[in-house]
């Protein structure tokens, strides 16, 4: 698409994405009318461009958009550009039955508005050079929202109907392009799902501070790009991952899965930030899920147990107390071997017994307590569940570090004092949960060497 000098017109251009394409458009030099239902939040958009020009119309009703092509053949007849941005998004609970379609339809905005004002417009720019027609959806569409059924059903249908549009409208010279945006924080839709997605998880702020969220801003200058490159179906971060793997989940989250591998790494330093606990209790969810050994506990529900320990609690001090204990009550016992091999580890424990424990210095200190069973499979359980302990905090921005000398308190008083657990009956594992201060690596480790045999 040539991106300037243009005719474009935008709706819903008067707030977030659609405000956001209008003020690109004009930074490069088109001329630019948005239209909206509301007249207050158009005349506040010109007043931020004061280059626009603003048309209150519904494109969700016939009247609307029958006027709206009016004022277009008297007003702005070299319009060459048209951009299906109007909609809005609602969550949607089934289960109430017809009572929840009430109120603004999404089918008549979002998906018969922009196909019928297209076809409206269509033979006119026919007749105009560079002559396009955008049509903006959603990660949504490749991937849909259980909480917005209808919503997905109709950001779908318009990702289906660009897709044939582009074919049709091919041989007249009429370019079709369709924007995934990813999620965008900085609009105004759906806010009464936002507030309640709010209430029970927590500020967007805090849910998705580690993540990489672009403001409507960056979408806008994305698609610009995107436009003159003539990248017809485009998304950005995670819609264009969607966008690449749409017709294979399986593929989505096994490259999902390979990059938090690769990004994968055991956190040395943590920030001072406290991760929330709905984030911590994922991670949590995570570890219950893992794999266990279920015939060594056939038919109990207890056998692993999780304790979230703030490390600014004063039981701190008792388990790092009792860790280095059992550390100096190991040491003694491997040095009784005489094992050359054990030279090393003899060597850091002794450093240990003698300077005391590394620091703790994640906000949250995480206790896993497996029971033991028969046959014994508890230590390989509680492996698996550390394991997708780690993989959770990755996934959701945090780092991890394994705190091994939990280890050593099977069979500690201590455990019974602090987690009112038998320490005969359980394995312990531990790790410390935080925002990483050195970040993830962005390639993946160099050691061990890949060391691969195939036997058939």
């Amino acid at each position: 698409m040539k991106t300037t000098g243009n005719t474009v017109l935008i709706t819903g251009g008067a707030t977030g994405i659609g405000f956001a394409l209008a003020e690109a458009f004009l930074d490069a030099g088109n001329d630019v009318s948005i239209c909206g239902r509301r007249q207050q939040k158009l005349d506040q958009a010109q007043d931020l461009l004061p280059g626009l020009t603003t048309v209150q119309a519904d494109v969700g009703t016939e009247e609307g958009r029958l006027a709206l092509f009016d004022w277009i053949l008297a007003n702005k007849s070299d319009l060459n550009v048209l951009v299906n941005n109007a909609g809005i998004q609602r969550t949607i609970d089934l289960t109430q039955g017809a009572d929840a379609l009430a109120g603004e339809s999404e089918i008549r905005i979002d998906l018969e508005g922009p196909i019928e004002l297209s076809a409206l417009l269509i033979p006119h720019l026919q007749d105009k050079p560079n002559a396009a027609i955008v049509n903006v959806t959603s990660g949504i569409a490749v991937r849909p929202s259980v909480e917005m059924p209808i919503y997905s059903t109709v950001k779908a249908g318009l990702h289906v109907f660009s897709q044939l549009l582009r074919k049709q409208l091919e041989p007249v010279g009429i370019k079709v392009f369709e924007a995934l945006p990813p999620m965008i924080l900085d609009t105004e839709l759906n806010p009464e799902g936002r507030k309640a997605a709010a209430k029970k998880h927590g500020p967007p702020e805090v849910r998705f501070k580690h993540m990489h969220v672009p403001t409507s801003a960056q979408f806008a200058a994305h698609c610009m790009d995107q436009f003159a490159a003539d990248i017809y179906e485009f998304g950005m971060g995670v819609s264009q991952t969607m966008l690449n793997n749409k017709e294979n989940s399986q593929t989505i989250i096994n490259n999902a899965l390979d990059q938090v591998i690769i990004q994968r790494c055991s956190a040395r330093k943590f920030k001072s930030d406290v991760p929330d606990k709905d984030l911590i209790t994922q991670v949590v969810e995570a570890g219950r899920q893992a794999p266990f050994a279920g015939l060594a506990n056939h038919g109990r529900s207890d056998f692993r147990r999780f304790f979230v320990i703030s490390t600014k609690s004063p039981v701190i001090d008792k388990l790092r107390a009792a860790c280095l204990e059992a550390i100096r009550h190991k040491v003694k016992a491997y040095e009784a071997e005489n094992n050359p091999a054990m030279a090393g580890l003899i060597k850091v424990m002794n450093m240990i017994s003698e300077k005391g424990l590394p620091p703790w210095n994640a906000p949250w200190l995480v206790i896993v307590a497996e029971r033991k069973g028969y046959p014994a499979r508890e230590k390989e359980a509680v492996s698996y569940c550390m394991e997708s302990m780690w993989l959770k905090s990755t996934a959701l921005g945090l780092g991890m570090q394994i705190v091994s000398a939990i280890a050593d308190l099977e069979g500690d008083p201590v455990v019974k004092e602090v987690l009112d657990l038998d320490p005969e009956e359980f394995v312990f594992d531990a790790c410390q949960i935080g925002y990483s201060e050195t970040g993830f690596r962005d390639v993946p480790r160099e050691d061990p060497k890949m060391m691969l045999t195939f036997i058939e």
